[in-house]
C-alpha cells in the first residue's frame, strides 16, 4: 500500500502535483478528502476555481440579478416547452398556498431593503377580487396574467411589513398606488376627467 501512495504522490509521501498549476507541492498545500486522500488541486488553485465557479463557504457567491435574468432568458429561448411547463408547475404550487407565497416573498424583500418585518402568514389574507379595482385575482403563468395577480401592499410604506399595515391588492392596483399620495391620485383623476370629458 505504501508503494501506491508513493506512486500517487510523485515518489514522496510528503508531496503531490497539483492538476491545475502542475506544481509539485507539500501535502499541507492540499485539502484532505475522505480521510486519507487529498483533493487534486492545491489550496490556492481550488480557492480560485471555487471563486469563479460560484463560491464556497469561505468565498460566498454574490447574486447578480442581471446575470440571473439573462441566464433564465437564454434557457427559456433554448427550451420554450420546458420553460412553459416549469411556469405552469410553479403557478400551480403558488395557487395552493398564495398567502404563504406572498409572505415569503415579502420577507425576502424586507431583508433585502432593511424594512421592518413582523407579520405572519396568517396576516396575509388573499381575497378573490381586488378590493381597489374589482378585478378577479388569479396567479398568472409568466407575464400574461400578471396584472390581476395578488400583490402584498404596505399601506404606509414607511412602517414596513407589520400587522395592520398590509393588504393584498392586484399587482396593477399596487403598481398604480406605488408611492403616490391620495392628493396626487385625486389630481391625476381630476386631470383625466378634464381631458376625457
Amino acid at each position: 500500500m505504501v508503494i501506491f501512495a508513493r506512486v500517487r504522490y510523485n515518489g514522496s509521501m510528503d508531496t503531490k502535483t497539483c492538476r491545475t498549476c502542475g506544481q509539485t507541492k507539500l501535502l499541507s498545500s492540499f485539502t484532505r478528502h475522505n480521510g486519507n486522500a487529498y483533493k487534486p488541486d492545491c489550496k490556492p488553485c481550488r480557492a480560485e476555481r471555487l471563486r469563479h465557479a460560484g463560491g464556497s463557504k469561505a468565498t460566498p457567491r454574490t447574486f447578480d440579478r442581471d446575470v440571473e435574468r439573462r441566464r433564465k432568458a437564454a434557457y427559456r429561448a433554448k427550451y420554450p416547452e420546458k420553460a412553459a411547463a416549469q411556469v405552469q408547475r410553479q403557478s400551480a404550487r403558488v395557487r395552493l398556498n398564495a398567502a404563504q407565497y406572498l409572505w415569503q416573498k415579502a420577507k425576502e424583500r424586507a431583508q433585502r431593503k432593511g424594512v421592518p418585518f413582523t407579520i405572519t402568514p396568517a396576516d396575509v389574507v388573499v381575497p378573490d377580487v381586488c378590493p381597489a379595482l374589482g378585478m378577479p385575482m388569479e396567479f398568472g403563468g409568466g407575464n400574461e396574467g400578471r396584472e390581476n395577480s395578488p400583490s402584498l401592499d404596505r399601506i404606509n410604506p414607511a412602517l414596513g411589513y407589520v400587522p395592520g399595515n398590509v393588504q393584498v391588492l392586484s399587482y396593477r392596483a399596487n403598481r398604480i398606488k406605488t408611492d403616490a399620495t391620495i392628493a396626487e391620485l385625486r389630481a391625476v383623476v381630476a386631470f383625466l376627467d378634464r381631458i376625457v370629458s
